[in-house]
């Protein structure tokens, strides 16, 4: 049984975890501790999840944990296999790449 105000908590949470990450990757606010107030993205997530855990009665533990980890896992395998043959490829033209690096995000401090 879905419930919609999950659904749409999920999605604001999505939103605001985009949010964190353009304000830290462009730095507004310099070397403050401001930007350490705005990181409750996981607590906020652990706790949607927890709703979404609570309104969604099985009985069946077993049927309900296989369905979890073919939801889960097999996602992440295929991603982790597909980042795993792209760094591969990546670092194979690292010399070709301008400035010498194969990196696709690295630390730059003269943009910071």
């Amino acid at each position: 049984m879905r419930v919609q105000l999950i659904d749409d908590l999920r999605g604001l949470a999505m939103m605001y975890v985009i949010l964190i990450h353009v304000l830290f990757w462009l730095a507004p606010f310099g070397n403050s501790i401001f930007p350490g107030f705005l990181l409750i993205e996981m607590p906020l997530f652990f706790m949607v999840t927890g709703m979404a855990n609570y309104f969604a009665h099985t009985d069946d533990l077993r049927r309900y944990y296989v369905s979890r980890l073919q939801r889960l896992l097999v996602p992440y395998w295929c991603y982790a296999l597909l980042a795993a043959l792209l760094s591969s490829a990546l670092s194979f033209y690292k010399d070709k790449w301008p400035a010498g690096g194969g990196q696709l995000c690295r630390y730059r401090p003269e943009l910071a």
